[in-house]
């Protein structure tokens, strides 16, 4: 399941750079920008139920970046495509070793629909491919493929501004297609394993 999370949350990073869109009245030029942002926690603070065999402190950072595209298809709905490079590593802070996710893939809006009750039901398809790391700069495992998911979003009474949109929802995922070392693992037994 955490493995999911990971690759699911570099695909919602670069989804939710959506709020980052300026504001313009349809119909409008396509907008371009690259974004990048860094993140970093403890996860036992941030998340008191992570891996709660791990006795250790456990870092994370993250570090994201890409590009957002927007465009304005039939009429006033803005249809995005992004690209995204994310680095998750999660460093035992006993021990000091680390495991890392390099994903790299790309976002696009399938549909956009406007439910009338000031939100907006997106539907994304994600291609992506995340490296998973060891310490030793040994590849562990490779997740490659793609899958759809969809967001509840409220677009603040500007339906063809995406630059006040705030996701409300996830609505769920159809199943991922493609090849994945990690179905079947268990994200904390292999970062116990791995940064022990």
């Amino acid at each position: 399941m955490r493995y999911a999370r990971i690759a699911a949350a570099a695909a919602a990073s670069a989804a939710l750079v959506l709020a980052g869109a300026p504001a313009q009245a349809a119909p409008n030029p396509p907008f371009h920008e690259n974004w990048s942002e860094q993140e970093s926690h403890i996860e036992q603070d941030a998340h008191p139920d992570f891996c709660p065999d791990i006795e250790d402190d456990i870092l994370f950072e993250a570090d994201l970046s890409g590009t957002f595209t927007a465009v304005w298809r039939g009429g006033e709905l803005a249809y995005a495509t992004a690209t995204f490079n994310v680095t998750e590593s999660y460093t035992n802070l006993a021990t000091g070793k680390s495991f890392t996710g390099h994903v790299h893939g790309v976002d696009h809006d399938l549909d956009v629909v406007d439910n009338g009750d000031g939100t907006l039901t997106v539907t994304t398809t994600t291609q992506q491919s995340v490296r998973y790391v060891t310490d030793d700069g040994r590849t562990a495992f490779v997740d490659a493929g793609h899958f759809e998911y969809r967001l509840l979003i409220d677009h603040n009474g500007t339906p063809g501004d995406p630059s006040d949109d705030e996701v409300i929802d996830f609505l769920g995922e159809d199943a991922a297609h493609g090849h994945f070392d990690t179905q079947g693992r268990d994200f904390c037994e292999d970062l116990e394993m791995f940064t022990s």
